[in-house]
């Protein structure tokens, strides 16, 4: 008897291009490409790096900003049997760089909006580089400018069916996140860990091929995962918008006629500031998913107003566990019951996933006691990428029901209730979500410590709008230096929502009990100096 297959990201996709062949899969710009276009498309790049690449490759860089090459290249990668590393031209060179010679990669694939950054991205890095663009054109363009690197283009490479073989232990992708020390934390995914991710949402909902899906998130923002895979492995149309479209989502909602939307909160946040929030506003909504922040429950009743057919789900989840792990829907009325100071419960765990609350000594509390939230299961990656400190820091051993597990610690202050699944209170250290993106405020003060030259840096968010932080400000004593040079080598050094609002100096911070900075009197002077 033959032994049956795992299921794996590849396989799964396969089965629902040939499916919905003729449907549409992707509308990115002014190109709209059915599954068989854009299979065939992918194809492309599979065989390309089929034909190029070595043992030593494990993820293919990625460095496209929403145009088709970007999914393109993602589908190829996969297909390749290899994994994909994203790379965003909007983020700053310096932080990207770090996590490209991190990664190991020495391929990528570029688009014609990000290939003009590459040359800055590269210099300074030793090692030679294999770059794969879409023509002949734009390889004359660049061939000089990028010496040493190698350019290659489609035109080398055959479409061809033959997908590789792989297991659901093969890598899909790795992504790079904020981090304490201000050196960005690569969190390798399985196609195992997606697989079951994809699974759970299918579980408690049920998109169709007719559905048109958002694709608001950057391909480095793992919800992206969500975006691309929920869709096109239920043959949904996936709908990507311009930067004009993400100035005005409710306009991309309205225009694209979507059934099912993902965001940040801060995203329907914009569109009641906008009063865009109106009765019945997106009545084609069917499905509206929201992660990467808390989300309020009086925000969920707006929403619901201007949404009338939607079902409304708080998805929760760390990078760390493949996206989201974790689910409650919205009810009216017993929702707001079920909210800790207006903001909505993050539920109950996925199917294969384990989620507990531990003290300080890292024991389980029982129902109804706060401590940190660690995650176990199917989803969670094993550590970090060629970071061993970091790992066995944050993945820790906890003894439940007489059995040593793994789990990985979250750093999020939450309650469990039997009713509905769990609440949360907050953060424990000081990592903070501005526009849904998790930040270290480490990684802030450790940049702003190496342009000032001192220790005593602080950094805190504030103020709280819609129960989401504002924005950042910095307090630095013992530094002569004006604030705006600070600022403006902080914008070479740290993507836009984390560059600092203001930069504040004071003869000393401010101490608690301990002898720590006290951040609690630093944000007090902000509120008293309204």
């Amino acid at each position: 008897m033959t032994e049956k297959k795992t299921k794996t990201l590849i396989s799964w996709l396969i089965e629902s291009f040939k499916k919905n062949s003729d449907r549409t899969a992707l509308e990115v710009n002014d190109l709209t490409l059915t599954y068989t276009q854009l299979l065939e498309r992918a194809l492309k790049y599979t065989a390309l790096i089929n034909k190029i690449k070595n043992e030593e490759d494990i993820f293919i860089g990625l460095f496209a900003y929403r145009t088709h090459t970007a999914y393109e290249g993602i589908l190829g990668i996969l297909f390749s049997g290899l994994g994909y590393m994203p790379l965003n031209k909007t983020l700053p060179i310096e932080r990207t760089k770090k996590a490209l010679i991190n990664s190991g990669i020495s391929k990528i694939i570029v688009d014609t909006t990000s290939i003009k950054y590459l040359s800055s991205l590269l210099s300074g890095i030793e090692k030679k580089f294999t770059i794969i663009v879409s023509d002949e054109q734009i390889l004359r363009s660049y061939k000089d400018i990028l010496k040493p690197h190698t350019i290659i283009t489609l035109e080398n490479g055959n479409n061809n069916q033959d997908f590789m073989d792989i297991t659901s232990d093969t890598y899909a992708y790795l992504l790079f996140t904020s981090g304490t020390t201000g050196e960005p934390k690569g969190i390798a995914i399985r196609h195992k860990n997606i697989v079951n991710y994809i699974e759970n949402l299918n579980n408690f909902s049920s998109p169709t091929c007719e559905d048109r899906f958002s694709q608001m998130h950057d391909l480095t923002f793992d919800n992206s995962v969500f975006d691309m895979f929920f869709c096109w492995l239920n043959g949904g149309s996936l709908c990507v918008p311009s930067d004009q479209y993400l100035l005005m989502p409710w306009a991309f909602l309205k225009d694209k006629l979507l059934s099912i939307w993902f965001s940040v909160p801060s995203v329907a946040v914009l569109m009641k500031r906008q009063k865009m929030l109106k009765k019945d506003m997106f009545p084609t909504l069917k499905w509206s998913f929201f992660a990467g922040e808390s989300f309020s429950d009086s925000l969920a009743k707006d929403w619901k107003d201007a949404s009338p057919n939607t079902r409304i789900i708080n998805l929760y989840g760390p990078t760390e566990a493949t996206v989201d792990c974790s689910y409650y829907e919205w009810v009216k009325d017993i929702s707001t019951k079920e909210s800790l100071n207006d903001i909505l419960p993050i539920g109950k765990p996925f199917k294969n996933m384990d989620l507990i609350v531990i003290d300080e000594n890292l024991q389980i509390v029982p129902p109804g006691n706060k401590g940190e939230l660690c995650l176990s299961g199917l989803q969670v990656t094993e550590g970090y990428w060629n970071n061993i400190e970091l790992t066995e820091e944050k993945f820790i051993k906890v003894i439940k029901n007489d059995e040593i597990i793994k789990y990985y610690r979250t750093g999020d202050l939450v309650v469990y209730n039997e009713s509905y699944g769990f609440n949360f209170l907050g953060r424990i250290d000081d990592q903070i979500k501005i526009l849904g993106y998790r930040i270290e405020l480490q990684e802030i003060e450790a940049v702003i410590k190496d342009i000032v030259k001192t220790e005593t840096v602080s950094a805190v968010g504030w103020p709280v709008t819609e129960r989401q932080v504002d924005g950042i400000y910095v307090f630095i004593s013992g530094v002569n230096m004006e604030s705006a040079y600070i600022i403006n080598l902080c914008r070479k050094l740290l993507p836009n929502y984390m560059i600092p609002k203001k930069i504040i100096f004071l003869d000393a911070l401010p101490l608690n009990v301990n002898g720590k900075t006290d951040k609690k009197k630093l944000i007090q002077m902000l509120t008293n100096d309204i």
